[in-house]
This record gives structure tokens, sequence and C-alpha cells, in this order.
């Protein structure tokens, strides 16, 4: 603006130059003094070319002027007021009239010259870098706002007085000149005088009301400055920290002392990390003059420690060399952002390892595939299961682990028992089945044993799990971290939730592999059977044949499984043992049916079936019976050659018999080989390996032994069942007593917390086959003891009684009882009173002792009431011993 007012001046004095035009403002200003004066067009005043010396050198020297340089800005600034303020003398004596003020005996200065220094000078004054007088008009101190108020009031008082002066006193001629302008300049005084009188009441009253706000508004201030809601600072460029309340001197560690002695300084107690975001801090605040919005950023208290905090600031001066800034302790904050995102993680980690669990095929993938989750996923540095050993030393196996440095756990050599390798976090926790949190390994003296290596390996804090079946520890799980305190209650909740996820599926799995392991010995059983034995699935598929089975269907056993009866026997769901079927599965109950069958091809056999519900579909005992039948038509038929035909059927039976026993051997021998191989092996581990086992383990092998030698007796036992009528008995002397009490051992090492009360009569002597009157007493023991399963005090009978002259053996029970109507069904294979989820069983018990008391010559029935309990009753034509 300053280059563009010069460049206007420098034109017009070009333009009177040259055309000797001027605008005739002088003529319009004072035309009755022009000629008085002898005022010439176009000539230059001393006094112009003073002022325009004045103020190219002003231009000049704020030219020159650097940033830091205000001493030349001072003097160009001084150098323009001067022009400014003869410049507005000179117009002042134009317009009153007063030659002594725009010239006297000089050659006065134009008018229009004068407009333009005036024009000059302010837009410099305003302009320039520094822009003094700018600054000290418009700041907000009394002098200048008395100032701003009262010049354009003065500015008109002197025009209007002026145009009194110039326009109507001096054309009336009616007073003197120098009188008039004596009395329009004591008259624009007074009247200046009263301007500024009530300027200054208003300006004092403004700033009595500004100054109450001020104190209020300081109150204010105060009362929040001490009141220690947050922190607050005043603090200078130089990086120190000049005053602050309680509240942030609280906050950072600082007495008040340390304060005032300057030992606070805000740039050292901001980590490195952070100088970046206070560098960006400082940028916007010496720019805008304050935080746009506030942030986060740390500060180092005096002993050390982290306080996060949200920082905002002002600046207080011009200059922005001094600030106040807000500070607000976030530490709560940061702490539940860290429980929050460790509680995130906690909670995908138990869903990870909950789909480990679901997915799980094996034992030692399960713990394995858990451990892994539990230290991806978890952001745990190790994590492993262990074991408890019931050997000499209670130690802890570890069977499965993840994570780093895995040899710690290999030489920690932990302990369950009570003692010093067993006070750790992992033996107390087996020990005691409880949870058990390490906080920071330093401090806990029961982690003398491995202090120094989880230190080592950076094991800072740890918490131990126990793993449980029912109210038995049987392991634990160990999960290390690397920082102290890292286990709080939620996810300490959390981990416990795993464990107790890990325990449940590892015992689930276990359970499973020995049930699958006892579905094999239970097909591998039916599989050795005479009898025919399959599975038909709800759907009417074939699920299960055992070799018999399939010779009895003249189909091959490909063509059979996974395929309905009715595709493989087109019109078999219109006859009786198709209907039977149905029967038995949809009202869950035992039949039993002979049933002539018809094959495709025409031919036919007879068959003796059984049919028992199972959770599969219907499990189904077929016996073939076609020569029986066949043999009984033939006998019918040539009756009256009966003796003939007696006799040459006995030599086929008799060769036929003689077959059966060479398969029957053959059979035994067969299945008993593998239970020869378990129990010789057993036998060579208890003598080979006997000082190194514990007593828990030969207590073990000695169960396999007998285990497999009860088998392989069992075998020979049913093998001779199925041939019952082929086979001689091995009479001797048997005592029922002391039998009835080996087998109530068994029953109660079975269930040893089962209260139960046996009766057994004394001197219960018979002679007859021992191993096969043992299979009638655990049967009938076995059934008594079942369904008494549900009668708080069971009680159980075994005894004899006189019955019109003969010896009866009962067995009395006290349990469930039966419909005596259906008394008749109980010794058929496979037919059960009641319904297996009620009592577990096959229904073969009884038939098989039907048939040991009818090879003895004896018979078997029995009387009972629903709920009232049951009674056995049999008997044996041996030789009664007293």
């Amino acid at each position: 603006m300053v280059l563009l007012f010069s460049v206007a001046i420098v034109l017009q004095f070009i333009l009177v130059s040259a055309t000797k035009v001027v605008l005739d403002i002088e003529g319009w200003i004072t035309p009755a003094l022009l000629s008085e004066h002898g005022y010439v067009i176009g000539r230059m005043s001393p006094l112009t070319a003073l002022l325009f010396a004045l103020l190219a050198a002003a231009m000049l020297l704020s030219a020159s002027v650097d940033n830091g340089d205000r001493g030349r800005d001072r003097l160009a600034q001084g150098a323009a007021a001067v022009v400014f303020t003869v410049s507005d003398t000179l117009l002042v004596g134009y317009w009153y009239g007063a030659p002594l003020l725009y010239g006297g005996t000089f050659t006065p200065v134009a008018a229009t010259t004068s407009i333009a220094f005036i024009l000059v000078s302010t837009a410099f004054l305003f302009e320039s870098k520094k822009a003094l007088l700018a600054r000290w008009v418009m700041s907000p101190s009394v002098f200048s706002r008395f100032t701003r108020m009262v010049i354009p009031g003065t500015m008109g008082i002197i025009l209007v007085v002026g145009w009194v002066q110039t326009s109507v006193l001096t054309r009336l001629r009616a007073v003197d000149q120098v009188l008039s302008f004596t009395l329009s300049a004591l008259l624009t005084a007074c009247l200046i005088g009263v301007l500024a009188v009530i300027v200054a009441r208003q300006v004092q009253t403004a700033v009595t009301r500004a100054e109450g706000g001020l104190r209020d508004s300081e109150q204010k201030l105060r009362r929040f400055y001490e009141s220690n809601l947050q922190g607050v600072i005043y603090w200078n460029m130089n990086g120190q920290i000049v005053d602050a309340n309680d509240k942030f001197l609280q906050m950072v560690g600082y007495s008040r002392e340390e304060l005032i002695a300057g030992k606070i300084d805000w740039v050292n107690m901001t980590p490195p990390e952070y100088r970046v975001v206070d560098e960006q801090s400082v940028l916007e605040l010496r720019t805008a003059g304050a935080n746009e919005k506030p942030f986060e950023k740390v500060y180092i208290r005096k002993d050390g420690t982290r306080l996060p905090i949200i920082i905002a600031g002002t600046m207080l001066d011009e200059a922005r060399l001094n600030g106040v800034a807000f500070v607000l302790d976030i530490t709560d904050r940061k702490q539940v952002e860290a429980r929050l995102a460790r509680a995130n993680r906690a909670l995908k980690m138990l869903n990870a390892c909950n789909g480990i669990a679901i997915h799980a095929d094996n034992e030692e993938r399960l713990l394995k595939d858990t451990c892994n989750r539990i230290v991806e996923v978890g952001e745990y540095k190790l994590a492993w299961v262990g074991y408890a050993e019931d050997d000499e030393h209670k130690s802890v196996r570890p069977v499965a682990l993840a994570g780093t440095d895995g040899d710690y756990v290999e030489h920690a050599d932990i302990s369950w028992g009570d003692n010093e390798r067993g006070r750790g976090p992992t033996g107390t926790c087996i020990r005691t089945g409880e949870i058990v949190i390490n906080r920071n390994t330093s401090t806990q003296l029961h982690y003398d044993p491995w202090h120094s290596r989880a230190t080592e390996k950076g094991y800072v804090s740890s918490a131990t799990f126990p793993l449980c079946v029912g109210d038995r520890v049987y392991g634990a799980l160990m999960v290390y971290s690397g920082i102290s305190d890292a286990f709080d209650d939620e996810e300490t909740e959390l981990l416990a939730e795993v464990a107790n996820d890990m325990a449940y599926s590892a015992v689930a799995l276990r359970e499973r592999s020995a049930r699958v392991e006892a579905e094999e010995r239970y097909r591998s059983t039916l599989d050795s059977m005479l009898e025919g034995c399959q599975i038909v699935g709800h759907d009417f598929r074939y699920l299960y044949l055992n070799d018999v089975a399939v010779q009895q269907s003249h189909i091959s056993k490909d063509h059979l499984l996974g395929r309905t009866m009715m595709e493989v026997y087109p019109g078999i769901e219109t006859t009786e043992m198709f209907s039977t079927l149905k029967r038995c599965m949809s009202n869950k109950a035992p039949g039993h049916l002979q049933n002539e069958f018809v094959y495709p091809d025409g031919a036919r056999s007879w068959f003796n079936l059984s049919f028992e519900p199972v959770p599969e579909g219907v499990f189904i005992l077929s016996e073939d019976i076609t020569e029986d039948r066949r043999l009984a038509e033939e006998a019918k038929k040539y009756h009256e050659h009966l003796e003939e035909l007696v006799e040459e059927r006995t030599i086929e039976l008799t060769a036929t018999n003689k077959e059966l026993e060479a398969f029957s051997y053959s059979v035994s021998h067969d299945l008993r080989a593998p239970l020869r191989s378990i129990d010789g092996f057993s036998l060579a581990l208890l003598e080979d390996y006997a000082p190194k086992l514990d007593d828990r383990a030969k207590d073990y092998i000695g169960r396999v032994r007998g285990a497999s030698q009860s088998m392989a007796v069992l075998i020979d036992d049913l093998l001779q069942l199925s041939r019952m009528t082929r086979r001689e008995l091995h009479i001797e002397n048997v005592d029922l007593t002391s039998m009835a009490h080996r087998v109530i051992g068994d029953l109660r090492q079975g269930e040893p917390g089962r209260p139960v009360e046996f009766t057994v009569m004394p001197n219960l002597m018979i002679s007859g086959d021992a191993n096969l009157l043992r299979i009638v007493l655990v049967n009938l023991l076995g059934n008594a003891w079942k369904f008494t399963s549900r009668k708080p005090m069971a009680r159980i009978e075994f005894g004899k009684i006189q019955k019109q002259g003969e010896t009866v053996f009962i067995v009395h029970d006290n349990g469930a009882g039966f419909d005596p109507k259906y008394s008749d069904k109980l010794f058929t294979p496979f037919q059960r009173l009641h319904n297996t989820s009620e009592f577990p069983g096959t229904g073969i018990g009884l038939a098989t002792v039907q048939r040991i008391v009818r090879r003895h010559g004896g018979r078997v029935w029995a009387e009972a009431e629903i709920n009232e309990g049951a009674t056995f009753f049999f008997t044996l034509k041996g030789i009664e011993k007293p």
C-alpha cells in the first residue's frame, strides 16, 4: 500500500509539471486566501521537500528492518509519525483559515499535498512490518481504548468548527480573522475536552466492569486451579514449569519447593519417544496460539515411573513464549484398556481352545494343540501340561508343551509330594487342587529351586490350574508370562475354564478310546460265536454281521453291509419276522420268533430268532434249526423204524459231535492264543522288571494277568456252553459258600462305595462242575446286585431250603422285581423285562443259568413282585455234602 500511494504522488506531480493543471482543492477549501498570500500553482514548498525526505527515510529504514531489529523499525515509525503530524497541522490550518499553520512566511504546502502525506504516512504506520502504531491503537489497554473512542469525535469536531470558521465567519467578515481563529480554536478545544471527559467516564465505567469480570474470571480460574480436578501448569518455551497446582505436583511426585527451585523441566520429563509429539505441539502453539485438540503423551515421574496423560495448552502472550496447559492423568483409563485388551486376548484364546476340544481325536493332540493356542493367541511365553505319577517320588511327568525353551520343563524335576520340589506352584496345585498364581518369581520363596533358571528364561509370573476327574486331581496346566502380575481375576477365570475344558475333553477321549477297545472286544466275541449275530439300524440297514450270519444269509458280507433288508430281500417287509423286528424297534422291547425263511432262489431254512433293542437299532441272534426240524420230521415220518433210525442218527450225531468238538477246540485255541500272549508277556514283565516297578504297577500287572486268565476261562466256558449237550460234566466237590463270597467280593470291588447287605448261608456244599456252577452264581448274584442299585439299602441273600423233600437253593433280593406273569420269558435268550435305559444287560445270563442247571439235572424258576424284589430257585441233582 505504501508503494501504491508513493506512485500516486509521483504521478500527480508529473501531471502538474507537464500540464500546469491541478485539482482546485485549494480553491474549494480556502477560496478567499489564495490571492492574498500569492499562492503560486505548481511550486513546491521547502516543507514539502522535507516531508518527502522524512517519508523516504521511513520507507528505507522499514525496508532494511530484520525480524529481530526493533530499533530501525521504531525510527521508521517515528519519521512517518512526524510526517503525519505536520501534514495534519497544515490541513487544519487550511481548514480554519490560519496561514500561520499551513505556510506563514514560507511557501505553503498545498492542501492536496498535505492530504497525500496524511494518507501515505497513515498507511505506512499501519502496514509496516511491525505495525507498532496499529498494535498500540488496537491493544486492549485503557489509553488505547480511550484513543480509539476520542479520535472519531475529535475529527468530527475539527471538521464542523473549521467549516464554520472558513465558510461562515470569514465570509461575513464580522469578526477579525485572528479573533475568529482563536475563538474557533478555543471552541474546538472545549468541545474536544468535553468529548474527552465523556469518553473517559465511559471508558472508566467499561474498565470497572471489565475489571469486575476479570476478577470473577480470575476467581473462577483460581478455584479451578486450586480444585485439583486436573493438573494445571504454567510453562515457557525454555522447557521450565514456572508454576503448577498441587494436583500436578502430586501426579509427577515433585514438591512445591522443587518447583520454586526450578527443578521441574517438562522437556526432561518427556521420554525420548515422545519428543516428536512435543515438537509438533510447540509448532502448533507458535502458529495458532493454542492446541486444536488434546493429545496423549507420557511424563516421567520423579521416582522414574511413567505417567500417561492427556494434555492441551494455550499461549499467554503475544510473543508466544509463555503458556498454560491442562494435564489429565489417564493411568486408570490405560489400565482399563490394558485389562480389556488382555480379556479380549484371553477370550480369543478360550474360543480357539474350545474349537480344539470339539475336533480333537486323541488325547495327545488335544493337549499339544491347546498349549500351542495358549501361547500363540494368549501371547504367553510357555504353556505345558504335567500328569501326576504314583511313583516313589510322586513326580510330575510333562505330557505336552508349547512355547520357548522347552528344556526348562524337561530339567525342572517337579514333584507333587509335600517336599522341597513339591512346594512349588505345580506340586501345590496338584496336591491341593487349588489354582496357584505366582505374581512375581523374584518375590516367591517357594520358587527357590527354579528361580535362577526361570529368571534366565524370562518367566516373570505364572499361573497353575488343576486338571480333575471328579474330586481327583490327575495333573496340572502351567502358563508362564514375561511380565509381572500378568494374571488378573478375569484372565485367571478364563484360563481356568480352558483347563477345565481340557481336563473334561481328555477324560472323554480316554473313555472313548476305552469304549472303542471294548467294542472291538465285543465284536471279536460276537465274531467267534456259533450263532448268527447281526445288527440292523433304525432304517433297516445292515450295520454288522458275523461270519455265521453271513453264511446263514447266502449272500456276501460286502453285498449286505450298508444296504437295507428290503433291498437285499424284496418282499421281506410282509413277513412275520419283519413285523417282530419293527415291533422290537418301536417298543424298545425284546422279541423271540421261530421262523421259516425263504431265500430268493427258493431255498428254505428254519431259525430261532431273538431280537434285542440296542442304541444302533436291533441286535438279532439267529440259530439255524433247519437240521433239527428236518430230523424231527424224519423222526415223525419213520417212527415205526425208530430203533433203526435212532441207531443211524446216533452214528451221525456222534460224528457230528466229534466234528463240533474239533471245531470248538480250534476256536478255543485261536481265542486263547492272544490271551496267553498277554498273560505270558505280563508275567515276563513282572519277573524281569519287578525291581523297577512300584506296588501299584505290580498290582496293575497282576490284574491284567488275572483278567486274561479269567477271560480264557470264560471263553472256554462259553464254548463249552454252546456244546453243552455234547460235553461231559467234570463233577467234583464244590463249596458254594466260598464261591459266593468270592463273587460278592468281585461285585464290591466294582462299586466299593455302594452299601449292600449280603447274607450267605455257611457250608453250602454240592457235587457238580465248579466252573459252570460259578457262572450260575455270577449271573444270579450279579442280577441281584444290578436290580437293587436303586435301593438306598440293598439286601441280598443266598442259601437253601427244603421243599417237598428236595434241596432248593435260593437267591433273594429286595430290588426292582418284575411282573410275575412274564416269568416264563426270563430264561429265553435276550428276553428281558426291563428296558436297557433302566438296567443294562443283554438277557443271556438267565438262559445260561437254565442250561447249566439242566445239565446238572435240575431246574430253575423265579418268583417276584414289581418293586418288591425277586427270588430265584434252582435245584441240582448232585451229591449234597453236609
